[in-house]
C-alpha cells in the first residue's frame, strides 16, 4: 500500500479574512490526512521597493512600512499557530521578505511541499436580483498557480471558520 499523496502542506497568510480561512482549512485538512503544515507570511518588500522607485514613498517611510508589515506578519503567524494548537496540530511558521509569489513558490520548493493552500478573494456585487459574488484569483495567487511545482488548493469556502469551530 502506498503512503499518503499529501505529506507536506504550505499555507500562505497575510492577515486577511480569506487567508485566515485558508489557514483554518489547511489545519483541518492536515489533521485529516496526517500531513505536516507550514504557515508562511511574506513581507512584500518588492512592492515597497517599487513604491520607493516611483517616489510614492520616501526612504524614511520604507523602514516604517516594512517594520509594520513584519509586526503584522508576526501577529498573524502567532494567531494561526494558536488556532492550529487549539485543534491539536503543531505547525511550523516562517516569515520571509521579497516578492510574495516568488517567496511562496521558493518556500514550497525548499520545504518539498506537496500542496500549497491559498485563500480566494471574493467580490460582491449588488444586482436587481440581490447580491451575488464572484471569485477572483489575485495576481499573486495567479503567479503561484503558474509557477509552483506542486498542487494548489484555492479555498473559496465562506463557512471555513464555522467548520473550523465545529471541527
Amino acid at each position: 500500500m502506498a503512503g499518503s499523496l499529501i505529506k507536506k502542506v504550505i499555507v500562505a497568510v497575510n492577515g486577511s479574512v480569506s487567508s485566515e480561512k485558508a489557514a483554518m482549512y489547511a489545519v483541518m485538512f492536515c489533521r485529516q490526512v496526517k500531513a505536516s503544515l507550514k504557515v508562511v507570511n511574506v513581507v512584500d518588500t518588492a512592492t515597497i521597493n517599487q513604491l520607493l522607485l516611483a517616489q510614492i514613498l520616501i526612504p524614511e517611510e520604507r523602514e516604517k512600512y516594512t517594520g509594520n508589515l513584519r509586526t503584522e506578519g508576526e501577529n498573524t503567524l502567532r494567531h494561526i499557530k494558536e488556532l492550529a494548537s487549539s485543534k491539536g496540530l503543531n505547525i511550523e511558521t516562517e516569515m520571509r521578505e521579497g516578492a510574495v509569489w516568488s517567496e511562496l513558490v521558493a518556500c514550497a520548493g525548499e520545504y518539498k511541499a506537496d500542496l500549497i493552500v491559498v485563500g480566494a478573494h471574493r467580490h460582491y456585487e449588488t444586482t436587481i436580483g440581490g447580491t451575488r459574488h464572484k471569485d477572483y484569483l489575485s495576481a499573486i495567487n495567479h503567479e503561484i498557480l503558474n509557477n509552483a511545482d506542486c498542487n494548489i488548493i484555492v479555498v473559496k469556502d465562506d463557512d471555513a471558520d464555522i467548520k473550523f469551530r465545529n471541527f
